[in-house]
């Protein structure tokens, strides 16, 4: 697979190299095109073959591991058979022995060392040694004394009835045959009492050296064919020794298969070119008759050497290649006699029919004796490349082309050489496409031309041939079935792109789309098709496709039309994927459908005009898409087997993100589709989404700073577009916002915060616009403080960030505040309402800001009370300038309220309490030096009491005041603590 994704890599890199070339002509795609089409068929068909071999090692080696599993069986059915007959085997062993030793000699039976207290007995004649009755298959015989033998006269012994042979356990019959042990016949002599049995332990197991018996196969594991009965009996392993292990694969020589392979089918390619060269171009040295004598001859000599070669078992492959070149050599001479400018012979175009008809069906009946593609193949394809190589601008320059066409179905639908036939639907539509580029480039795109009806017919005649040899054909295996799918389909999208080149009136393409669709559907439901499930399900499959196809090729602008045609080629190949579950199909539809989205950015996302038609045109591509990456993961999980193509399939995911809306509402609809996008991947489990809406969270902010911002300036009073489309966004950030606050993961935490900063900083930039006035600090205030109280109450710390940054905006823009005396409300001044709202607005977010389960928001309270004392310092200094000897005493109005919060926040233990005794502080410093610097120095007034006494006065007393607090505090502080 690698390979082909190479070849086809380097076909566009080629084909845009020569494109881009200025010294290129108009027919180097065309040539690029001819040139890698077969080294990426061969490579197809090269990948399929060795699948194929893969499959079937797989399935060798799943055959040997059932055999091996089986054999243990077995083994272990043996082990369990032999435990019951060695342990019987060992019983009449002891059984017999104890029989023969009751007749032997006292002596025999005791050391010969031990005393006896009487006299012994005479010598007598040792009785013969008895053979041991396990290897004696015969009756044993009674063993009887000998006269020598006599023993010495003892009463007669009481007759004892003879005790029962013990019963043998019958042993299977493979025990049997190995150690069959005969019972001990009773005897007339009785036996003494037998001694107790000594225990010994089993004897250890000692594999069987003779064929087991039947064992059933219990392991139904990749079992051969001959093992797969129904009736699941016994087989017998007796007498079968193991299969040697096949040998491995040869490997290949890659200089042998050039030398053997490639260079004689380059070599014969090139010898029938240059005859076609040859006889195409007009030579005043040779009349017309000497070149198509020469051709023939030619001709016929490389057919004969050809049949020579393949007799010969070492020159087969040269041989076969030979007999096509040959043959294809004649056909272009036969061709030339009428068609080439260079060697006309023939008077009308009928003859020429007739001529190339008897020649084509000589070709096909000779090939056919050999049943060789690769003979029957390089005829056909070297027939066709001279076909490519002269034509004229008439109609019938392209029956050899339906000729060769249909014989090349005939010789498919007998022999089954679908490969072939994909290579031949290639060369078709590609020798019509060069026959059509000078009549077309000489008439103008979408202009009419005198050959455009028998142009259309003989395309819709070579899609009747394929699509019939496609029903009629029959497919044994699933091989077949893949490659007839490949043809299926070049067959569809070669008519298509050929008839969307040709095409003279654009608006008949919908018609001819929805014909084709429902031609398509009808051969899938008939008979013969609905015999093959894949068959009926592909048709079906294009047929649905390009009825689909159909509505947004009509409405989309010409320019978009082979956008629309890739998407169609590439959710084709996609579908064929997953209905045949074949992975290679499935690349190539990726492959076609990364080719369609690059097209359709290069040619419609760079055009700033706000176009509905092209915005379906980016929709259709979104929807396929997403389908592709969502659909198959999902619900089809079982197709995907490999981690490429499951990126793959993740990355068109993110393509699918082109979707294209008209400019004014675009920041809108983008963050519409953000949150669609959040909501499912939430739902759906699959993050990519999640991903992809942080994608269109970042497009919609800039396309709001984009296209938004620089609205016309309306009053505020006025409601306007700007502000709905502003506060549009922010909301749907803030659904973000929240859906990834319910995913309880880190980096959703983050996204969460980048959502609704972005958010924050939207209605920020709006009251910025929207409010360039003395209101603008006053609602960031508001803004902050709703922020805060979202943070306090939900738990949410990043709004407590954003509600400082406000704060400090806020401060940034107090000192274009400070020259605000216009009167408003009354007799107050502008600056006065505005810094006073602002002010309470500091301290009610200090006092809001404070978590405490987080430490650091105490330096935000701390950060918003400092602002807070000195805006009042501030507001003072300004409001009470036309009384300048009252400030210090106002100021120390503030230091000892800031004291007396103090105080009380240190009565409840409160950590602020030392931020407002430092302000305090401060505050009372500030005073004491504007006392000393300016209030001592005012002009000593009339009377006793004046502006000087009163204010030092009062700045003192308030001193006093702020000292008792202190001292206070600090008194009741000891007492608790004594």
């Amino acid at each position: 697979m690698l390979e082909l994704i190479i070849v086809f890599l380097l076909w566009v890199i080629a084909s845009a190299v020569s494109t881009s070339s200025p010294g290129a002509g108009a027919n180097s795609p065309v040539v690029l095109f001819i040139i890698f089409v077969p080294i990426f068929v061969l490579s197809l068909r090269r990948y399929f073959l060795t699948k194929k071999e893969d499959e079937h090692w797989r399935e060798l080696q799943l055959r040997m591991k059932g055999l091996e599993l089986n054999q243990q069986q077995v083994l272990r059915r043996l082990h369990e058979l032999e435990h019951p007959s060695a342990i019987a085997a060992r019983e009449a062993k002891e059984s017999a022995e104890a029989a023969v030793s009751r007749f032997m000699p006292e002596a025999e039976k005791k050391p010969a060392a031990e005393h006896k207290p009487f006299a012994p007995p005479p010598p007598a004649t040792p009785a013969p040694p008895i053979v041991p009755p396990v290897d004696v298959h015969p009756r044993p015989e009674t063993p009887q004394v000998p006269p020598s033998a006599a023993m010495p006269e003892s009463p007669a012994p009481r007759p004892v009835p003879p005790a029962a042979p013990p019963t043998p356990v019958a042993p299977p019959l493979a025990a049997q045959k190995e150690t069959a042990v005969p019972p001990v016949p009773p005897t007339s002599i009785s036996p003494s009492p037998p001694a107790a049995k000594p225990v010994t332990p089993p004897a250890p197991y000692v594999p069987p050296s003779v064929p087991p018996t039947a064992a059933r196969v219990t392991s139904n594991i990749a079992q051969p064919a001959a093992m797969r009965g129904s009736g699941g009996g016994s087989m017998s392993f007796a007498g079968y020794a193991a299969a040697p292990p096949r040998p491995p694969k040869p490997k290949r020589n890659l200089e042998e298969t050039i030398l053997t392979n490639w260079a004689p089918k380059i070599a014969i390619t090139l010898v029938v070119l240059g005859l076609a060269y040859f006889l195409y171009y007009e030579w005043h040295v040779m009349s017309a008759l000497a070149k198509i004598g020469l051709g023939l001859l030619s001709g016929i000599a490389i057919l004969i050497l050809g049949i020579f070669l393949e007799k010969r078992e070492r020159y087969v492959t040269l041989g076969r290649v030979c007999i096509g070149g040959g043959w294809a050599t004649i056909f272009v001479t036969t061709y030339a006699m009428r068609f080439f400018p260079g060697s006309p012979l023939l008077p009308s175009d009928i003859a020429g029919f007739i001529l190339l008809f008897l020649v084509a069906a000589a070709m096909v009946a000779h090939t056919l004796r050999y049943r060789s593609q690769l003979v029957t193949g390089a005829a056909f394809l070297l027939a066709y490349s001279t076909v490519f190589v002269g034509h004229n601008d008439q109609g019938y320059s392209l029956t050899a082309n339906a000729l060769l066409s249909a014989g090349l179905v005939i010789l498919v639908c007998r022999y089954n050489w679908f490969e072939l036939e994909v290579l031949g639907i290639l060369a078709a539509y590609i020798n019509h496409f060069y026959w059509l580029m000078p009549i077309v480039e000489h008439a103008g795109r979408h202009r009419s031309f005198e050959q455009f009806k028998a142009s259309a017919g003989m395309l819709i005649l070579y899609w009747a041939f394929f699509r019939g040899s496609y029903l009629l054909r029959k497919v044994h295996n699933d091989y077949e079935e893949k490659v007839s799918t490949v043809a299926a389909l070049l067959n569809s999208f070669g008519l298509l792109a050929v008839m969307k080149y040709q095409s003279v009136n654009p608006e008949l393409a919908f018609k001819f789309l929805l014909g084709l669709g429902a031609v398509e559907l009808l051969l899938a439901q008939l008979p013969i098709t609905r015999n093959r499930r894949k068959a009926f399900v592909m048709l079906s499959t294009i047929g649905a496709t390009l009825l689909v196809a159909a509505f947004p090729f009509h409405y989309a602008p010409d320019s978009a039309q082979l956008s629309v045609l890739w998407l169609i080629e590439a959710e084709a190949f996609f579908l064929a994927g997953i209905i045949l579950r074949e992975a290679l199909f499935r690349y190539f539809g990726m492959l076609a459908g990364l080719v369609a989205a690059v097209q359709v950015l290069g040619t419609q996302g760079l055009n700033p005009g706000n176009d509905l038609h092209r915005a379906m045109v980016f929709g259709l591509a979104a929807v396929v898409f997403y389908f592709n990456s969502l659909f198959i993961t999902r619900y089809l999980k079982k197709l995907v087997v490999s981690d490429l193509e499951l990126k793959c399939l993740r990355t068109f995911s993110y393509i699918a993100v082109w979707v294209g809306f008209p400019n004014a509402w675009v920041a809108v609809l983008w963050a519409a589709l953000a949150v669609m996008l959040i909501v499912s991947g939430t739902y759906l489990k699959n993050w990519d989404l999640s991903f992809q809406s942080y994608g269109f969270v970042a497009a919609a902010f800039l396309g709001v700073l984009a296209y938004d911002i620089d609205l016309p300036y309306t009053p505020a009073s006025h409601f306007n577009l700007r502000a709905l489309r502003f506060v549009l966004v922010a909301v749907a950030f803030y659904l973000c916002a929240w859906r990834n606050h319910t995913l309880q993961r880190l980096w959703a935490s983050a996204a969460r915060a980048v959502h609704t900063s972005l958010a924050s900083l939207l209605i920020a930039l709006l009251i910025w616009v929207e409010y360039p006035n003395s209101w603008m600090a006053v609602s960031w205030m508001i803004l902050a403080l709703g922020l805060v109280t979202v943070a306090r109450y939900g738990r949410l710390r990043e709004f407590t960030v954003q509600s400082t940054a406000l704060a400090i905006a806020v401060l940034c823009r107090v000192p274009f505040h400070l020259d605000l005396s216009k009167p408003m409300l009354g007799h107050l001044s502008e600056r006065l309402v505005t810094l006073g709202l602002i002010t309470i607005g500091f301290y009610i977010l200090a006092w809001l800001s404070r978590d405490e389960k987080w430490g650091f928001s105490r330096y935000f309270s701390y950060f918003n009370t400092w602002a807070g004392a000195g805006l009042i310092s501030l507001l003072i200094w300004y409001e009470v300038e036309r009384w300048p000897g009252w400030i210090a005493v106002a100021w120390m109005m503030e230091a000892l309220l800031l004291a007396t919060v103090m105080d009380y926040l240190t009565r409840r233990q409160k950590p602020d309490a030392l931020h407002f005794s430092w302000q305090s502080y401060l505050i009372a410093l500030a005073a004491f030096a504007r006392t000393l610097l300016f209030n001592f120095d005012m002009p000593h007034g009339e009377g006793l009491l004046n502006v000087r006494v009163v204010t030092v006065a009062l700045v003192s007393a308030l001193l006093y005041g702020c000292a008792a607090l202190r001292w206070q505090r600090k008194t009741s502080t000891s007492a608790i603590a004594r």
